[in-house]
């Protein structure tokens, strides 16, 4: 990560010609994003912040999340179902959607209004569709699980929520069915089923 100190005064207008450039600093070398600086300032962010970022506008969100998005997310993920479905898929056996990094949660919301209402139309009761929502800090967990919104989800059984850190090596599969199959913390401490 490079950061270019500030002028000492500030310019009135664009550079001179042959004005020289600043001197620039090189806070790190040769790291991987997940291992580097950057990555801990943004982690403890999120961490700190949890779903207020969101409400407070501090995390830029309407291009992922709007009704618009969530809406095109449904059709493919309906598309896909009906491939699955036209190839044979066993409707006995539930089916997984894991959304890494769910933040507030609004995109979830949206997208599940529209692909549980497509599939209710289409195949009622024929597929068991199971929604992850996931998020390394507990915060954001603790919100979804409380919100009045994902309340008839839920209760449905079409929905719910796991700690994943992408940071970690674990797959967010295997780490949340281990999790879903003992209804317990992991020892591995990378996902959790609060």
């Amino acid at each position: 990560m490079t950061i270019e100190p500030a002028p000492a005064t500030a310019s009135p207008g664009p550079a001179q010609p042959g004005t020289p450039a600043p001197a620039s600093v090189i806070l790190e070398k040769d790291q991987r994003l997940s291992g580097s600086m950057l990555w801990k300032i943004q982690r403890s962010f999120f961490d700190a912040e949890g779903v207020r970022g969101w409400r407070e506008g501090t995390i830029p969100q309407y291009i992922t999340t709007n009704a618009f998005i969530a809406r095109a997310y449904a059709r493919v993920a309906l598309g896909w179902l009906r491939d699955c479905q036209a190839a044979g898929l066993d409707p006995d056996q539930p089916i997984y959607i894991i959304e890494l990094g769910s933040g507030s949660g609004r995109f979830a919301h949206g997208f599940l209004k529209y692909l549980f209402a497509w599939l209710d139309a289409l195949w009622p009761g024929r597929l068991q569709v199971r929604y992850v929502l996931t998020d390394f800090t507990d915060s954001n967990i603790s919100y979804w699980r409380s919100h009045p919104s994902f309340e008839p989800w839920l209760q449905a059984g079409r929905l719910d929520f796991a700690s994943f850190d992408a940071a970690s090596w674990r797959s967010p599969t295997t780490c949340w069915t281990r999790c879903h199959r003992t209804r317990s913390r992991c020892m591995a401490g990378s996902c959790s089923r609060a």
